[in-house]
């Protein structure tokens, strides 16, 4: 959801999200370009494009490598496209800054990862949303860590494990987690157990349905609490 802030200056959403789903695995990314420079749409979405490939091809590597490797490899592909694109057109790579979320599933393993603010959750089979990552801020409440950050290796955070007590997870960016996620008390909101249920029930063809039913939510309620963009995603599977 485009955020108040930007419809006032005539600009798009900055968030960006992607997805591949194959016969035995599912990928989520979310990035959140950086309002403070000029490519920040077209950072969040080199971001989103180069990480979900590069999960779709290197899973059965990174799920057991070191995590510095893995790290250093995805931040590096990243990267490279970064600067490629910012040397044709003659700007700095920070321009291209956003932060990074993601969710990668294949049979009953994950990786996670986080660089920057926003929040990655999971519903626990018992029916609990818990916290996987926090957002984490730099030195001022309103600076966060990009994918162009110095010393980026400090600041991605890597989750590996199997889903046999997790049913869903769920990433958001900083204007989302305005609106479901209290820092304070480390909670979400009662939302986020609504959009997984709903999703539960869902069949295939009803899933479109849910999605324009949470946009629905965010374009009524999202905008009176954050003046940011706003994006959400779930990835739920059944047993």
């Amino acid at each position: 959801m485009i955020g108040t802030s930007h419809l006032e200056q005539g600009k798009g959403c900055e968030d960006v999200i992607k997805t591949i789903t194959t016969e035995d695995m599912a990928v989520i990314v979310l990035a959140d370009g950086a309002g403070s420079f000029s490519k920040a749409f077209e950072g969040a979405t080199i971001a989103t494009e180069k990480c979900s490939k590069w999960l779709l091809n290197k899973f059965e590597w990174a799920y057991s490598a070191k995590e510095s490797e893995i790290i250093t490899r995805l931040v590096q592909t990243i990267r490279k496209e970064i600067k490629n694109k910012a040397t044709k057109e003659g700007l700095e790579m920070e321009e291209y800054s956003s932060t990074l979320l993601f969710a990668a599933i294949k049979d009953s393993r994950y990786i996670v990862g986080h660089i920057g603010d926003g929040v990655i959750g999971v519903i626990t089979t018992d029916g609990d949303d818990v916290v996987l990552s926090e957002p984490e801020r730099g030195e001022f409440a309103n600076n966060t860590f990009f994918t162009t950050s110095s010393q980026i290796n400090k600041h991605f955070r890597l989750h590996r494990g199997t889903i046999n007590n997790i049913t869903s997870f769920f990433l958001m960016s900083d204007g989302a987690a305005d609106c479901l996620y209290n820092q304070k008390g480390n909670t979400f909101a009662p939302a986020i157990n609504k959009f997984a249920i709903s999703l539960a029930k869902a069949s295939d063809a009803e899933v479109a349905l849910v999605n324009d039913a949470l946009i629905n939510v965010m374009e009524q309620h999202f905008s009176s609490r954050t003046n940011d963009d706003c994006g959400f995603i779930m990835l739920q599977w059944t047993n």
